[in-house]
């Protein structure tokens, strides 16, 4: 609240209008407010920070409004749209790029962009090779005799 000496009262504060919540909606209430996340995500302990919490399928590529080629393993959500992913979930959705972060880096905890390790995120990425993490991307090494393919993993 804050108190307005013309009228000796006082009124709230809309704390939202900072915009305190991230990942998330501020509700103002009387006196005070509160974030809530979407589906998928839940706040951590500070109540106004929304952070991934589940896990999905990650979809390669959409086509005709239909998602098609599941990338191994289930994923979080800005894991998959940061990195390789087209759309997420099931049923799945159109991924949204965060403009906080450059590609291939999440908010996975919330805040800071952080580099996504594909190799981890996505076991098996490379077929027949080795995937090696780089700074916002990865890359695939092949055995000696192999080359990689157009689509540079395999």
């Amino acid at each position: 609240y804050l108190f307005k000496p013309e009228s000796e009262m006082c009124d709230d504060v809309d704390e939202c209008e900072s915009s305190p919540c991230v990942n998330g909606e501020c509700r103002n209430t009387v006196g005070s407010f509160s974030c809530e996340c979407s589906t998928g995500s839940k706040l951590d302990s500070s109540r106004t920070v929304c952070i991934d919490s589940v896990k999905g399928t990650c979809w390669l590529n959409i086509q005709n409004s239909r998602c098609e080629v599941n990338i191994n393993g289930a994923t979080l959500k800005s894991e998959c749209c940061a990195t390789l992913g087209a759309a997420w979930g099931s049923p799945c959705e159109r991924c949204k790029l965060d403009t906080t972060c450059p590609r291939g880096y999440a908010r996975v905890k919330g805040v800071a962009c952080e580099d996504v390790n594909e190799c981890t995120v996505f076991p098996g990425i490379c077929p027949n090779g080795r995937c090696v993490n780089t700074q916002g991307s990865f890359q695939c090494e092949c055995p000696e005799g192999l080359t990689r393919d157009g689509t540079g993993r395999t």
